[in-house]
C-alpha cells in the first residue's frame, strides 16, 4: 500500500510552525525540530524519510554553511509558492472590518457590493472587490474578534494580495471625557496592553509585569486624513448612513433615535488605541487607559494583531474606530438601565469608513 494522501491543512500547520522555528535562537530549537519532524512523518512518511536523508547528508557541513544553505533553500521555496513575489495581486486599499456589522457598514460607506467576490487560494477566505474614486478596494472580515485571530487572518490575505495601504475600520469603546458615542478615533498608536510576563516578588509570590507593545502609525498617513468634523461633512455622512440603515432594514434596537441622529456631529480625535482580548463592560476604561498610556482614548480587541501583521509585511496601515459605547461607564446608561447597547455599532463604523473614503484622493502613498 502507498502512503495516505496528506491533508493540505496539516502541511500548512507544520509549515507555519517551521517558519517560527527558523526564526528562533537557542538550544530549545532542537526539541521543537524533533517534534515537527515527528509530525511531518505522521503526515507523509515519504516526505519524512526524504528530510531525514537530507539531514544525514549534512554530517560534514559546518554550522555556518548549513545555516546559509537552509536560508537559501527556504528562500527559493517561498519564491516557488509565490509568497511575497510578483504573483501577489495588487490592490490600492485593503480594508479589514472585524465583525459582520462592521463589514456591512464599510461596504455601505464605500458603495462596494458583495457581487464581486474573491477568495484566498489557501483557506478560502472571502472578500469583496470594488473601485472607489478610481482606487481598487478590497473589503474583508474575519467575523470574529481577537488579536491573534486577526493577525492570522490578515496574514492569509497578505500571502496573496499586495495592498498599497491597509486600514482597520470598526467600532470601539471610548474613554469618558475624551470621546462620546458616535465620535471617531484616528489611531496614532495601538497598544497591546495585555502583553506581560510573570515575575517573582521579594515576598516569594508572583505578579504580572506589564510589557506593553506599541505599534505607531506612519505619521504621513495620519496627516493625509483631513479633519472632517464640519457640519457639511457630517450632514452628507449622516444622510448616507440613514439610507444605508434603511436599505439593510436595521431594527430600531441597532440604530440611534431620530432625534439623536439629527444632533449627531461626530468629532474626529487623534490618539492611542488599546487592543486586548478582554471586552470591557465594567466602566474601567478610564482607569485602564491611565495605567497603560494617557494618550489612549479608545479600546478594542483586534488592532495589535492587525498592526503586527502589517508591520511584518511592511504594508502602510491606518486604524479608524467609531465609538460604539463607553465600556459600561455609568454616565452613559439608557432608559432601560443598560450601559452598553448596540445602537451606535453600525453608524459609528459607517462614519469611520466614510471618513476614510473621503480621504482617498489625498492619501499620497497611492501615487508612489
Amino acid at each position: 500500500m502507498g502512503s495516505p494522501v496528506p491533508e493540505q491543512g496539516q502541511f500548512e500547520q507544520v509549515l507555519e510552525q517551521s517558519r517560527a522555528l527558523a526564526a528562533m535562537r537557542g538550544q530549545g530549537r532542537a526539541v521543537l525540530l524533533e517534534s515537527l519532524l515527528s509530525r511531518l512523518i505522521r503526515i507523509d512518511p515519504t516526505a519524512g524519510e526524504l528530510v531525514g536523508n537530507f539531514l544525514t547528508a549534512t554530517e560534514h557541513i559546518s554550522g555556518d554553511n548549513l545555516l546559509a544553505l537552509g536560508r537559501v533553500v527556504a528562500s527559493q521555496s517561498r519564491g516557488r509558492e509565490g509568497l511575497r513575489t510578483q504573483q501577489r495581486a495588487a490592490v490600492d486599499l485593503l480594508i479589514v472590518a472585524p465583525k459582520i456589522v462592521e463589514e456591512d457598514a464599510v461596504l455601505a460607506a464605500f458603495g462596494v457590493t458583495r457581487g464581486k467576490l474573491v477568495r484566498t487560494k489557501r483557506l478560502k477566505q472571502i472578500g469583496y472587490l470594488g473601485v472607489v474614486d478610481g482606487r481598487t478596494v478590497l473589503v474583508c472580515s474575519p467575523k470574529h474578534d481577537g488579536n491573534t485571530g486577526m493577525a492570522l487572518y490578515v496574514s492569509e490575505w497578505l500571502h496573496e494580495w499586495a495592498p498599497s495601504v491597509a486600514a482597520l475600520i470598526g467600532m470601539a469603546g471610548g474613554r469618558a471625557n475624551e470621546v462620546k458615542p458616535g465620535d471617531l478615533v484616528l489611531g496614532e498608536v495601538i497598544f497591546d496592553y495585555q502583553h506581560g510576563r510573570l515575575i517573582a516578588t521579594p515576598d516569594g509570590n508572583s505578579k504580572i509585569e506589564n510589557r506593553f507593545l506599541s505599534f505607531p502609525v506612519a505619521g504621513d498617513l495620519i496627516r493625509d486624513i483631513p479633519g472632517l468634523d464640519r457640519d457639511d461633512w457630517a450632514a452628507s455622512m449622516k444622510s448616507a448612513c440613514v439610507d444605508a440603515m434603511n436599505s439593510l432594514s436595521l431594527p430600531r434596537s441597532k440604530r440611534p433615535k431620530a432625534t439623536t441622529m439629527k444632533a449627531w456631529t461626530p468629532t474626529v480625535k487623534s490618539g492611542g488605541i488599546l487592543a486586548g482580548s478582554t471586552l470591557i463592560e465594567d466602566g474601567s476604561i478610564e482607569k485602564l487607559t491611565k495605567s497603560v498610556h494617557d494618550r489612549a482614548v479608545a479600546i478594542e480587541m483586534e488592532g495589535a494583531g492587525f498592526a503586527a501583521a502589517m508591520q511584518e509585511w511592511k504594508v502602510p496601515w491606518i486604524s479608524i474606530r467609531g465609538i460604539a459605547d463607553m465600556g459600561g461607564h455609568p454616565d452613559y446608561m439608557d432608559e432601560n438601565g443598560k450601559t452598553r447597547t448596540k445602537e451606535w455599532q453600525f453608524p459609528s463604523t459607517f462614519a469611520a469608513a466614510y471618513l476614510l473614503r473621503s480621504a482617498i484622493s489625498v492619501i499620497n502613498v497611492f501615487a508612489e
